[in-house]
């Protein structure tokens, strides 16, 4: 799955987050549930829908922890003042 693929398939799973940012599903729903990722929906059996603005907002939490080694709790007040 290309960088261009995700958009033009609208909503992902978290399984799909996770394989684009290379690490795994837990970690996405770890995130969604610190508040880092919102879902903006929900399949039929139950599983969370992220459009591409999670996508890119994981990308840019993953981009945190590897480059600027920042804990969760940092990237949070980090991402909550860029909102602001």
């Amino acid at each position: 799955m290309g960088a261009s693929a995700p958009a033009s398939m609208g909503l992902l799973r978290a399984t799909q987050i996770a394989q684009e940012i290379g690490t795994l599903p837990s970690t996405v729903k770890h995130y969604r549930n610190l508040g880092l990722l919102s879902p903006v929906g929900a399949t039929p059996g139950g599983y969370h829908l992220f459009d591409v603005h999670a996508l890119d907002r994981a990308r840019e939490i993953r981009r945190l922890q590897r480059e600027e080694r920042l804990t969760l709790e940092e990237i949070a007040s980090r991402l909550s003042a860029d909102e602001r």
